[in-house]
């Protein structure tokens, strides 16, 4: 659970790289939830759906705040990330 709270700067990172967009984080973010549901429920030691929510919950806010931190390291930039195919 620890690894995943450095996701924000691994994001940061690649957006900084011209690897990905906050466009692109947001075009996907049905795939993000499901990722994030699957590692929450193998996160969790009990099968119950509350302790998946109270482990998926700071997973989705980073996520989102993940998104914000894509958009601040590419704001400026003229060159079309790697992932995003549209390069707007």
């Amino acid at each position: 659970m620890g690894v995943a709270f450095e996701m924000p700067i691994f994001i940061f990172l690649l957006a900084k790289l011209n690897v990905i967009t906050a466009r692109v984080l947001i075009r996907h973010w049905r795939y993000a939830i499901l990722v994030i549901a699957v590692s929450a429920s193998l996160i969790t030691p009990t099968p119950d759906p509350v302790n998946m929510l109270i482990v998926m919950l700071p997973l989705l806010v980073l996520y989102v705040i993940s998104i914000g931190l894509a958009a601040i390291a590419r704001r400026g930039a003229t060159t079309p990330a790697m992932l995003d195919p549209d390069g707007k």
